[in-house]
């Protein structure tokens, strides 16, 4: 039994699973997609099975996951206000459509970075 406070030490498939939940996130798969490859019942074991792979990766290996989450963000934000630039004067719906999406992006990259 370990030591009160420490974590035990993981099976070889569970380090495999884990490594492989990690991966198929750093490529972007929802949870949904990586319980079913893995082979979770749903998409809860796959993310309770993301955040103890972070968790036992240590702060290096997190920060790496947030900074490529973070560039993903940049890079939906660049694309989403070139299309808001190219639209139309006359096109409203498109606008409004396109501003949602900003503001998604933004409460998202808020949330990544601990701003709100």
């Amino acid at each position: 039994m370990p030591a009160k406070g420490t974590t035990p030490a993981l099976t070889p498939d569970q380090a495999a699973k884990y490594d492989q939940v990690v991966q198929l996130k750093i490529i972007g798969r929802t949870f949904d997609e990586i319980a079913q490859v893995v082979g979770y019942a749903d998409r809860s074991g796959a993310k309770r099975a993301y955040d103890a792979a972070l968790k036992r990766m240590g702060r290096e290996a997190v920060e790496e996951v947030r900074q490529l989450e973070h560039l993903r963000l940049e890079n939906l934000w660049a694309s989403a206000s070139a299309k808001l630039l190219a639209l139309p004067d006359n096109e409203l719906n498109g606008f409004l459509q396109i501003q949602a999406q900003l503001l998604r992006i933004s409460a998202r990259r808020s949330g990544l970075l601990g701003l709100d």
